[in-house]
């Protein structure tokens, strides 16, 4: 029980010094950075490439089915994501 507290404790630490770096950025005049992050195609393309990878099993090793796969998708979806943020 002692790790998961650890844990929640560093969740909620990271979180309100975000916070106050924040806020400290916003009175030096620097504005805000843009909500939308653009590594979320990378990260969706991995995490389908990965779970798909799994369980297709493609080569004789889910391991390295799911790794190859996962890169795979992952620079797939980096270079969709690109395209259509150069597109609007």
């Amino acid at each position: 029980m002692y790790y998961p507290s650890v844990y929640v404790f560093n969740i909620w630490h990271a979180y309100d010094r975000a916070k106050t770096i924040n806020l400290e950025l916003e009175n030096r005049g620097v504005p805000k950075p843009e909500k939308y992050a653009h590594s979320l195609g990378f990260f969706t393309g991995l995490f389908l490439g990965m779970f798909f990878g799994i369980h297709w099993n493609f080569f004789e090793s889910p391991v390295f089915s799911g790794l190859t796969l996962g890169l795979v998708l992952g620079i797939s979806g980096h270079v969709l994501e690109k395209r259509i943020l150069k597109n609007n």
